[in-house]
């Protein structure tokens, strides 16, 4: 008699289920999704490189693009595809401080060194005065929105970043060759007020630098050039 009941409400409840997740708003526009054909050409053409082991930091648009090609996703299209070791916020907090930097030199710096992962590429969407990255942040229990954070077009001067057309975006691949802070000697021994930095500029433009991105950095000795620093002009 149980056992009948139980299936009686199973079946009764899985038709429910069914007939609501056909109702779904959901559930036509997954059906209506194709293979991103241009987006992927364009991408590949961009590239050009065996080496698809890539990161991308990508506007959330382009995801698609990690479901056919084994590349990832610097960040994640959306906070709720993210496991919390993968430091979403945090990386949401760098890249806006990143959209506020003082010009292209300690742009590159702080991402070329960043502590979360080497990036290989950017794909961002073109907008008025630069170029905009769409994310989605957890708004939880309302429903996900896409945010922006804008970055100037005048941080994408020197020679740090290569660009490419891709249908839709920008493409600009980061020229690590010329990373500003590959070059520089953390004596701290002879440092003085006076001392240059090459790009990231004198010791005061080196102190702000570390005081707004340090915490951000994968930069030997950082920390105690920083303390070092402040010693000397704080």
């Amino acid at each position: 008699m149980f056992a009948g009941l139980a299936i009686a409400l199973t079946f009764y409840f899985g038709q429910n289920l069914a007939a609501d997740f056909a109702r779904s708003d959901l559930l036509a526009p997954a059906l209506e999704v194709t293979y991103p054909a241009d987006l992927i050409n364009s991408y590949e053409d961009a590239v050009r490189s065996n080496d698809f082991d890539r990161v991308i930091l990508g506007d959330t648009s382009v995801a698609e693009l990690s479901i056919y090609l084994p590349v990832y996703q610097f960040l994640s299209p959306a906070a709720h595809y993210s496991h919390p070791a993968g430091l979403y916020g945090e990386r949401v907090a760098f890249l806006q401080a990143l959209s506020r930097a003082e010009n292209p030199a300690w742009f590159a710096a702080a991402l070329m060194n960043n502590r979360y992962s080497h990036i290989d590429e950017l794909i961002l969407v073109p907008a008025e005065g630069g170029y905009r990255l769409g994310y989605r942040p957890d708004q939880f229990p309302y429903s996900t929105t896409t945010e922006n954070i804008f970055f100037p077009s005048n941080l994408f001067g020197g020679a740090y970043f290569a660009s490419s057309p891709l249908e839709g975006y920008i493409l600009l691949s980061p020229q690590y060759n010329n990373n500003p802070l590959a070059g520089i000697d953390v004596d701290l021994e002879h440092i003085e007020p006076s001392t240059q930095f090459e790009e990231i500029g004198d010791a005061d433009d080196m102190l702000e630098f570390l005081e707004r991105f340090g915490k951000y950095l994968d930069f030997g000795g950082a920390q105690k050039l920083k303390e070092r620093l402040n010693d000397l002009i704080g």
